[in-house]
């Protein structure tokens, strides 16, 4: 075998190696839009190398050349450059003709993730296929491939700890640290073993972050129970994910350590990015929707920090008191985030390289960003607003101001949408959203979900102001301004509406799935 040739003959045979070096290419840019950013380091270096056990697994290659095409087709993508050809192409990416069938990929990467998983042949690479797999096939409206496949991949993640790396375990790695004897290292006892490289411990956490990241929009999707919920059995310490050059340096090392536990205990949040502002964003929605249905494993549960349970244990602290404490603490929670990501998206360096680079793809992913991240926030602020409301033993909100702050929420995502659809008309031009001109609902799976949260709050107040109407004299002074204000939030409906409906074509997770 040639150097720079796959492991899979088939795929070698099937497409050249600057073809399949586009869409290696094209799948490291726009890895964001499946969530976390999974990209092995030097993946297409790794590619030529003559040993083939030093290379990713054939499962990963068909994997991503998979989502890459998928990425090709979810908004019209920029070309990638390549340095070898006489003339790059100007306008959309396109496919190279030789890249296999959605079905011949598909096929190929499942029976080397069974050979990987048989074999237990670079597991690591096997847990990152399959959380490509996943993904996609939720993409595709395959929801009960997608759950299947997410949840054995996440427990695999569970039984390999990628869930505990603790600081005591990122010390391990640390620069100067001594190396471990056998069997003192919390790595020794599990399939994966040792990370041999900084660069492998980044990815390790990344795998984690992604599998997170897809646990919680399959919940999301499907209305069914995360598989990380954060409790006894599946307490989740490992760090938010940094860029790789803070490990490299070892910056990661000395940073406090900030994983899901720090949200909550009013801690500074030094790992604060454009990286994980999704993942808290995501983790925060997920307790507000529990905290609002409770929906809660337990009767007695908390917005679990193992070190506040055992307070309240201590104290003595009735179940219905810690409730109430809970949610006020995860009110505090989402002030404090609010700000940290209102600084964070206002930073003009935060999207320095959007700036720098007027490519449509750099628009559009800071675009992606700043919506999803406030569509999150306000949507937990409106569960927020019903699970303020109770009997409980601390006062928080009466009805009518419940109603007004989730009111406001809405209000606010009607605004965030308007922006966006503004923000994708300039990028793509103004044509009707079906007709090749990307929507705010492709952003991502759950965006109409998040804004059907919305819409469910504008429908409310829209009845209060019928039913205001039907009791005004017809033309009276109270009876224009109400019909002005039943305007105004069918206007903010429609906005949010119409990608809504759009969701079952984008995104088929209704109905009839797509193959």
């Amino acid at each position: 075998m040639t150097p720079g040739s796959f492991d899979d003959p088939w795929l070698d045979r099937t497409m050249g190696r600057s073809e399949r070096a586009l869409m290696l290419k094209l799948y490291m840019r726009e890895a964001f839009r499946y969530g976390v950013v999974l990209v092995p380091p030097r993946l297409i270096e790794q590619v030529e190398d003559p040993d083939t056990q030093r290379r990713p697994h054939p499962s990963l290659f068909n994997a991503i050349i998979l989502v890459a095409r998928d990425m090709a087709t979810m908004v019209p993508a920029d070309p990638v450059h390549d340095p070898e050809a006489t003339n790059n192409v100007e306008g959309d990416f396109a496919i190279p003709e030789s890249t296999p069938s959605d079905s011949e990929l598909l096929a190929r990467a499942q029976a080397h993730c069974s050979q990987s998983l048989g074999d237990v042949d670079r597991l690591q690479d096997y847990l990152q296929a399959m959380l490509l797999i996943s993904y996609w096939f939720l993409r595709k409206g395959r929801l009960m491939e997608g759950q299947y496949s997410l949840a054995v991949v996440c427990r695999l993640i569970i039984n390999c700890k990628l869930h505990q790396i603790d600081r005591g375990v990122m010390q391990e790695m640390a620069p100067g640290s001594p190396p471990l004897q056998e069997g003192q290292s919390r790595w020794d006892t599990t399939l994966l073993g040792r990370p041999t490289t900084v660069e492998d411990l980044a990815i390790r956490i990344a795998i984690f972050w992604h599998s997170y990241y897809g646990d919680k929009v399959r919940s999301l999707l499907t209305g069914l129970p995360p598989t990380y919920d954060n409790d006894e059995t599946c307490h989740v310490t490992t760090p938010f994910p940094l860029d790789l050059q803070k490990y490299i340096t070892g910056e990661a090392f000395i940073l406090p350590h900030a994983s899901c536990d720090s949200l909550f205990e009013g801690s500074e949040q030094p790992s604060d990015n454009i990286r994980t502002l999704p993942l808290k964003a995501l983790t925060l929605l997920d307790y507000a929707i529990r905290y609002a249905t409770r929906n809660f494993s337990r009767p007695q549960s908390r917005i679990l920090l193992p070190a506040t349970f055992e307070l309240y244990q201590e104290l003595n602290i009735s179940s219905s008191l810690a409730f109430d404490m809970d949610i006020m603490g995860l009110q505090q929670t989402l002030s404090k985030f609010k700000e940290s990501y209102t600084q964070i998206l206002n930073n003009p360096a935060t999207f320095a390289e959007t700036a720098a680079n007027p490519a449509r793809g750099e628009g559009y992913k800071a675009a992606c960003f700043k919506t999803l991240i406030r569509l999150k926030a306000l949507a937990t602020e409106i569960h927020l607003s019903y699970a303020m409301v109770g009997d409980g033993m601390i006062p928080m909100y009466d009805e009518e101001t419940a109603f007004n702050t989730r009111l406001r929420a809405a209000h606010e995502c009607a605004d965030v949408t308007a922006e966006a659809v503004n923000e994708l008309g300039q990028l793509f031009g103004s044509s009707p959203p079906g007709d090749g001109t990307p929507a705010i609902e492709g952003m991502c799976m759950v965006t109409g979900v998040l804004l059907a949260f919305a819409s469910g709050v504008i429908l409310e107040k829209i009845d209060k102001i019928k039913a205001q109407l039907a009791l005004q004299e017809p033309n009276s002074q109270v009876g224009q301004a109400l019909e002005q204000e039943l305007r105004d939030e069918l206007r903010r409906l429609h906005l949010m509406s119409d990608p809504i409906k759009r969701v079952r074509t984008t995104y088929p997770i209704v109905g009839k799935s797509q193959n």
